[in-house]
């Protein structure tokens, strides 16, 4: 792999990446089971509303992540799509941080169920925006610079792919930015916030130039065989 892509973020360093993150409302709404039933409960609808408020100023989006060759690091199993071509492997693990869970803990030992289940909503839908919003930091700056582009995503706990390889991809992070970040793994492999995920982004060679499968030249956004194509936040 080219060595600038080890000089420039996500280079193993002593600083988590900064990520940002749009709080969506359809994402908080299906943490609750449905839009549909969020809109038939004007009062939780009016907490989803003020929860979202409150949290958006307390997140604290970051990741850390690491770049080491597929043969370090346990991949997912055959019937995960996509891993076949990677080349190159990105262990990450990243948080929003533990204000908007410890918020939520507070509005219930305060009694206000429906506000806590609000902001634990929230909270979960800003975590599932977090690997989003990795993948495209990678697919729009390092890894396009680098000409790689990035073609798989998978989650320990995932179908054949099991939790229990969590605690070694976080292993393989650097310390520093794990400490940095808040992150930690428990004895139980749990990630501490609990609003964190782990996981691992496959890259592989961008085709130089596009071809008709849906490649993306070298150096711009690889929107045809990214794994989150078609709930991007960033597609234009």
């Amino acid at each position: 792999m080219p060595d600038q892509f080890l000089r420039i973020p996500p280079d193993p360093g002593p600083q988590p990446i900064a990520l940002p993150i749009a709080v969506d409302a359809r994402r908080v709404a299906a943490c609750l089971g449905s839009a549909e039933r969020v809109a038939a409960h004007p009062a939780l609808a009016a907490a989803v509303e003020e929860a979202m408020a409150q949290a958006r100023p307390i997140l604290h989006p970051v990741a850390v992540c690491a770049v080491v060759a597929p043969r370090e690091v346990p991949l997912p199993g055959p019937s995960v799509a996509g891993w076949d071509a990677v080349e190159w492997v990105v262990p990450f693990a990243a948080t929003i941080g533990p204000a908007v869970e410890l918020a939520a803990m507070a509005a219930a030992g305060e009694g206000k169920l429906v506000r806590a289940m609000a902001l634990d909503a929230v909270a979960s839908a800003a975590c599932l925006t977090l690997t989003d919003s990795l993948v495209h930091h990678l697919a729009t700056g390092p890894a396009a610079a680098a000409g790689f582009e990035a073609v798989s995503v998978a989650f320990p706990g995932d179908e054949d792919y099991p939790l229990e390889h969590q605690s070694r991809l976080v292993s393989l992070l650097p310390a520093p930015a794990l400490a940095a970040a808040g992150l930690a793994v428990q004895a139980s492999g749990a990630l501490s916030p609990v609003k964190a995920v782990a996981g691992v982004i496959g890259l592989t060679r961008a085709v130089a130039g596009g071809d008709a499968g849906g490649h993306a030249p070298v150096g711009r956004r690889a929107c045809g065989r990214c794994p989150i194509r078609g709930r991007c936040p960033f597609a234009s």
